[in-house]
């Protein structure tokens, strides 16, 4: 075996991926929040799939929204802060003197495994990089990926600001899908907006935004007595129920991350 071949051997999966995936998603202009970090950790037991609200969230203009950690190192209650833009620049000016913009994504053995999306937008383009397998649980494990993208990723996920306050969403989605013939599943909570009736089984979720006030009576129906339900009954079916919060500029936070099947490598640009 030669030296080329021997070095090819030993090197980490991570290092013969391509670098610097990257795409501008239009529809910045106009947008009186632009994105520019978000640190997003999927978990393959979500109820609502690719719907995880972002656990950090920073905009150009210094807003900043992240979640608490807890004693357990999970996060916590979600919190909102101003840091002021310069704060925010020097946030991912740190992030790119790390390295991010050049981290390759990772794959994992199946859509079962956790996932970890780390996005950084310079000027219009946006940079990603997402690694399989990466949690909370192993946030030291650089084994899977780059150093640099666990640096980043504890950064992120630790992250507390000064001053910062308890955030609540201007609004909610509620998500209703499945349905099944049936009376055992608790009954539409009240005073929450019914979805359209009639509904019927159909393979789409249905989808409603209602205001972000009715978000207290959401989270008493699916965890009562400190229990967890997902399910609700509503038009004679038992449907399974979730909901998750708006953060600003909802829509193009989620063009984004519905853009990352068509990140390239910064070489192929």
């Amino acid at each position: 075996m030669d030296d080329a071949s021997a070095d090819a051997h030993v090197k980490p999966y991570w290092e013969t991926l391509p670098p610097g995936a990257t795409a501008e998603v239009p529809g910045l202009d106009g947008l009186t929040h632009r994105p520019l970090v978000m640190l997003v950790e999927e978990k393959p037991d979500s109820n609502v799939i690719d719907t995880d609200e972002p656990t950090f969230l920073l905009y150009e203009d210094g807003t900043v929204l992240y979640h608490r950690v807890t004693n357990d190192g999970a996060p916590g209650e979600a919190m909102r802060a101003d840091i002021g833009a310069t704060g925010a620049q020097a946030v991912a000016d740190e992030l790119v003197k790390l390295g991010v913009l050049d981290l390759p994504n990772v794959d994992g053995l199946g859509s079962d495994e956790p996932r970890v999306e780390l996005f950084v937008r310079l000027g219009a383009r946006w940079h990603e990089a997402i690694v399989y397998g990466a949690s909370r649980a192993n946030l030291s494990r650089d084994g899977r990926a780059p150093p640099a993208f666990f640096t980043a990723y504890r950064r992120l996920a630790t992250y507390q600001a000064p001053g910062a306050t308890t955030w609540s969403p201007d609004e909610i989605e509620i998500h209703v899908w499945g349905g099944a013939p049936g009376s055992r599943a608790p009954a539409w909570p009240d005073p929450l907006p019914r979805l359209p009736a009639p509904l019927k089984p159909q393979p789409e979720t249905h989808v409603e935004v209602v205001p972000g006030t009715y978000e207290p009576t959401v989270r008493a129906f699916k965890r009562p007595d400190g229990g967890y339900n997902m399910r609700v009954n509503l038009d004679g079916f038992d449907w399974m129920f979730d909901y998750i919060r708006r953060v600003p500029e909802e829509a193009y936070v989620r063009k984004v991350r519905d853009a990352r099947w068509r990140f390239a490598p910064r070489d192929a640009q």
